[in-house]
């Protein structure tokens, strides 16, 4: 992807009416208000905002949430000309899309985060589909490609790209990495519930309210590159929204309707089981053979619920890479049966999620920086 947004006069571009005019074919103004919600991202926003720089559609208004940062994103989200809404104490990505949402002005909120990079289409796509579906808000999937190279960020890229491959015009959703919304629902269902660090349910909470209100569209057209991380660091992440994605949607009796599926969710479950079984059968030869065919079964049923995306991570990236990605494959299964388990154990049992030093959803946005 190029990330460069510079004029041609050199400095860098603002966003809105001030706008120097970086793309050569002229840039579409849309009553877009843009809403990045960031903390100690000076880096990554730099390179947001670089990409949305290069929009074919130019969003009226850049909001930039400073949650608390003591680096240098609120000068980087000034240089560009974005509207800056410092707040003073570190709330969460939740409580700062709601302060960016009281400043918008425009009809239409399009959420991203700093560690994202759009497309030169990708808000307009997103606003084409709005006006076919009549829908009130679209969300998008990940570019098949990771912002960052390494074999674990490129896997779990691909991943997520072909697991939102379809269109779904029911979704239950709203993921906020890319994702746009009229600004009246938004603020009519009361916008994001802040939660608990580590309470990642903000998407899932708020895409149920506003799917219940209206409609949300899964549109595999609409892409944003993402920089992941690293494999420990997803493995733990995965564990823990795992655990209180089972909570909550064991809660409400209901599933993300696009990824999860009885195929996905077997094969989730096969793959650490099988694996497991084979490593018994090994320690155990008395009884082995049962082990070993049972151990077979499950990694059976892995293949058949994964198989598909293995082979499309070989047409994207090569046989090696795919071969790789079957054995990440279970680990990335256990970390997520892993978390899901201790969700249905605990699930009788009242947790605390909700921030306490939030009093709502919404509340006054501050004075912009």
């Amino acid at each position: 992807m190029n990330s460069s947004a510079l004029s041609s006069n050199g400095r860098t571009p603002e966003f809105g009416s001030g706008y120097p005019g970086s793309n050569p074919g002229g840039a579409n103004t849309v009553s877009v208000s843009v809403v990045i919600p960031a903390y100690h991202a000076a880096r990554p926003l730099r390179r947001c905002l670089e990409a949305l720089a290069q929009s074919l559609d130019r969003p009226a208004e850049v909001i930039v949430v400073d949650d608390g940062s003591r680096d240098a994103t609120g000068e980087v989200a000034r240089a560009f000309g974005c509207t800056v809404v410092r707040l003073a104490t570190n709330r969460g990505p939740a409580a700062a899309r709601n302060a960016g949402a009281v400043r918008a002005t425009q009809p239409w909120l399009f959420f991203l985060d700093s560690d994202t990079a759009v497309l030169p289409s990708t808000l307009g796509t997103a606003l084409r589909r709005l006006a076919q579906s009549g829908a009130d808000a679209v969300v998008g999937r990940y570019t098949p490609a990771p912002l960052n190279a390494g074999f674990f960020p490129r896997y779990y890229c691909l991943l997520k790209h072909w697991s939102h491959r379809r269109a779904c015009d029911r979704y239950n959703v709203l993921a906020s990495q890319c994702a746009v919304i009229r600004r009246a629902t938004f603020h009519a269902v009361g916008g994001y519930q802040p939660f608990r660090p580590g309470v990642d349910i903000e998407n899932e909470e708020l895409g149920r309210r506003v799917a219940a209100a209206g409609r949300i569209v899964l549109d595999p057209a609409v892409q944003v590159a993402h920089e992941f991380g690293g494999p420990l660091r997803l493995l733990r992440s995965l564990a823990r929204r795992s655990f209180w994605w089972t909570r909550y949607f064991t809660e409400h009796r209901t599933f993300e309707t696009a990824l999860t599926t009885r195929r996905v969710a077997l094969a989730t479950a096969g793959g650490p089981l099988g694996a497991a079984l084979l490593l018994g059968a090994c320690a155990a030869p008395a009884g082995w053979p049962w082990l070993a065919a049972g151990g077979a079964a499950a990694l059976g049923v892995y293949g058949y619920g994964y198989g598909p995306f293995l082979r499309f991570a070989a047409r994207e990236a090569g046989w090696w890479f795919a071969a790789r990605a079957g054995i990440v494959g279970l680990g990335v299964s256990a970390a997520v049966l892993a978390g899901a388990a201790a969700g249905a154990l605990s699930a009788p049992f009242p947790l605390p999620m909700r921030r306490a030093d939030e009093a709502g959803a919404m509340a006054e946005a501050p004075a912009a920086a």
